[in-house]
């Protein structure tokens, strides 16, 4: 599997898009195998969360309000474009399967 994507295996729902308007930093997950025992355990295996691989670790992200995301933007281990692009995803109502993540520092 390569380290940018996503485990196909994963799924995870996304938020209608009436309701998208941001995106937040949940908290790290670990890295796989740990990644599905961690997300059941959290409660959030269908919850609408995307995962992101970043600095050898999964990281998850919420769906937030705008404030959030614009906050949020400048945070070092998101980059504006990639947040960008899972909005557009999200919006274009595709359901997210995967999204390549860089550390900005």
């Amino acid at each position: 599997m390569s380290k940018s994507l996503i485990d196909p295996d994963l799924r995870v729902k996304a938020l209608e898009p009436e309701f998208i308007s941001g995106i937040e930093c949940d908290r790290c997950f670990g890295t796989t195998p740990e990644i599905r025992k961690n997300l059941r355990l959290s409660g959030d295996w269908y919850a609408p969360v995307h995962l992101v691989w970043l600095n050898s670790r999964y990281h998850v992200y919420r769906v937030n309000m705008v404030r959030s995301y614009l906050e949020h933007r400048h945070q070092p281990h998101i980059h504006l474009n990639e947040a960008e692009l899972l909005l557009q995803k999200l919006s274009a109502g595709n359901r997210l399967k995967t999204l390549n993540g860089q550390s900005a520092v």
